[in-house]
């Protein structure tokens, strides 16, 4: 008897917090893709600055500094195994903006409903999680 009653209360509670209202779809801009935006065509430049210290020298520590321009160029997109579009980025080097541009190499970056991430040298990197937020401290 007491497992009759509480097997309908139960079913009594669950019917009355049941709801048939459908809520409306939640749209991209809630989840932050527009912080990692992928299109063909796509064009980045960074200025690089590296430092290299030698700390075997016998007296004191070397440096040795390089600054150059990279460029990533988004130039292609296939579709991966999983059904995902996968874009195809080219990367070049230069001393300067106005070139020539040298071939360094070519990643992938894309991303799912999750996380975006991009490959490089058949390693992935997380490079953001889904949804983002802003105004957090």
């Amino acid at each position: 008897m007491i497992r009759c009653i509480l097997i309908v209360s139960m079913s009594f509670i669950l019917w009355i917090r049941c709801n048939n209202e459908i809520l409306p779809p939640i749209g991209d801009e809630v989840y932050g893709y527009a912080y990692y935006p992928l299109q063909i065509g796509q064009e980045k430049v960074y200025q690089i600055d590296s430092i290299r210290f030698d700390l075997e020298a016998a007296d004191r520590p070397i440096a040795d500094s390089v600054t150059f321009f990279l460029r990533e160029r988004t130039m292609d997109t296939l579709i991966s195994l999983s059904g995902e579009t996968v874009y195809r980025i080219e990367r070049t080097r230069s001393s300067d903006l106005d070139g020539p541009w040298s071939p360094v190499d070519v990643i992938t970056r894309s991303r799912n409903t999750r996380q975006a991430y991009f490959e490089e040298g058949s390693l992935r990197y997380i490079s953001l999680v889904f949804p983002t937020r802003t105004g957090l401290e």
